[in-house]
């Protein structure tokens, strides 16, 4: 009997150790596990923007601004690099700090801000009751890179009367922006400059609408 106890003792010891051995396993996992970062769009340095650089005539100029579409691969946390034509790689340690669709919009806004001079720009849904002079709804294709290459932003841009009912103008571009070391901040500062570059193509295409229609 008392060999027996003996014998239900030590597995209860050996269990016991294999049981310790896990959990201090599990907590050195988590102590040693990589830390998640979390990035966000900047808008332009004024000096980048170039203040007023395209200033349109008379008042500043008011304008309801709408991203139309979005691409669903990028409707995620995790910053999305491409790896091939048809192959995109998320990042386990590495998010958006917000949406990526609404931090696009809200710098997109800044930076039209700066460069147009106007505080006048309203985001749908805007209430209609303001005032506005132009509707102008973007369509974003691609947003994306290889990691550590070069980034690439595609869009096209509408431009419409007051009312949204005739079309003043349209364009499209494709952006490329360098990211030069293989680093998510890098990869993230260098999709900040291909969507300045996108703001100012529409702050360019505004002001040529403007001037047309003056005369």
């Amino acid at each position: 009997m008392r060999r027996i106890l003996f014998r239900l003792a030590g597995v209860a010891l050996s269990f016991s150790l294999l049981i310790l051995a896990a959990c201090s396993g599990s907590l050195l996992g988590k102590g040693t596990e990589e830390p998640t970062r979390f990035y966000q769009l900047h808008a332009g340095s004024a000096s980048s923007l170039t203040e007023g650089r395209f200033k349109a005539v008379g008042e500043p100029v008011a304008i309801a601004l709408g991203v139309d579409s979005f691409p669903e691969y990028l409707a995620r946390s995790q910053i999305v690099t491409r790896t091939s034509d048809n192959k995109l790689e998320l990042a386990q340690f590495h998010h958006w700090a917000e949406p990526l669709q609404r931090n696009f919009i809200r710098v997109l806004v800044v930076n039209l801000s700066v460069q147009l001079s106007t505080d006048r720009i309203h985001v749908f849904p805007w209430r209609k009751n303001r005032p506005i002079e132009y509707e102008v709804l973007v369509d974003v294709t691609r947003f994306d890179g290889e990691f550590g290459g070069d980034v690439v932003l595609g869009a096209r841009w509408s431009i419409f009367d007051a009312k949204g009912r005739r079309e003043l103008y349209t364009g499209s571009a494709r952006f490329i922006e360098a990211v030069g070391s293989k680093d998510y901040e890098a990869q993230v500062a260098a999709m900040a400059r291909a969507l300045e570059e996108l703001s100012g193509e529409i702050a360019s295409s505004i002001e040529r609408v403007q001037r047309d229609r003056s005369g």
